[in-house]
């Protein structure tokens, strides 16, 4: 294995939880869900209704979270590092926080998003630059924000954000798994002490 395939398994592997991005997919789905829920008004709905879709709602996305879960633990195994674990799951409670935060009460807290998605591109670069498609998107719909002096107005900003941010969400996810999913068959491969072991 080359120097840089080593550097990208190194990367991976301080990274492990936070590269599980087929739970962005989740959380992407998960968010066009409740947004639909929340702006689709049925004829002969009620409180009782609403109530059982936002069960149904919160059963299939712990569902899908679990399932997520569990594919990459059997599929890659588990990490015990304890900063791992902490972060990655904290990367995706806060991305996820932020859009369901601005999509209920505004653009207060898009600049946090871009903010965060810069900081993840800074940090982890350039593996993981496709984040910066997060914080542009943050950033577009901050610059929008001042301009909007109309409760229509910020009707459609809001659809237009959680429509936007969700396909991007998911994108950036999947991005990450690829990049998971390289690292590891990398790791997989043999390196020239190994692949030559049974000759000595």
């Amino acid at each position: 294995m080359d120097r840089t395939g080593l550097s990208l398994v190194r990367f991976v592997a301080s990274r492990y939880r936070q590269l599980q991005g087929l739970g962005r997919v989740v959380d992407a789905v998960s968010l066009l869900l409740l947004w639909s829920l929340l702006t689709t008004e049925p004829a002969n709905g009620g409180p009782l209704w609403f109530a059982g879709a936002m069960v149904v709602w919160a059963s299939l996305t712990l569902w899908g979270l679990a399932r997520v879960g569990r594919y990459y633990r059997e599929r890659f195994g588990r990490t015990a590092s304890t900063a791992d674990s902490t972060a990655g799951s904290g990367s995706a409670g806060e991305v996820m926080l932020f859009v369901w935060m601005s999509m209920v009460f505004g653009g207060f807290f898009i600049p946090l998003l871009a903010t965060y998605a810069a900081h993840v591109t800074w940090r982890d670069w350039p593996y993981r630059a496709h984040w910066m498609l997060l914080a542009l998107h943050g950033t577009v719909f901050t610059i929008a924000y001042p301009g909007l002096h109309s409760p229509a107005l910020f009707a459609l900003w809001n659809s237009r954000f959680v429509l936007t941010a969700a396909p991007v969400i998911a994108l950036v996810g999947l991005l990450d798994h690829r990049l998971l999913v390289r690292a590891m068959h990398r790791a997989a491969e043999p390196t020239p002490d190994t692949e030559h072991a049974d000759t000595i």
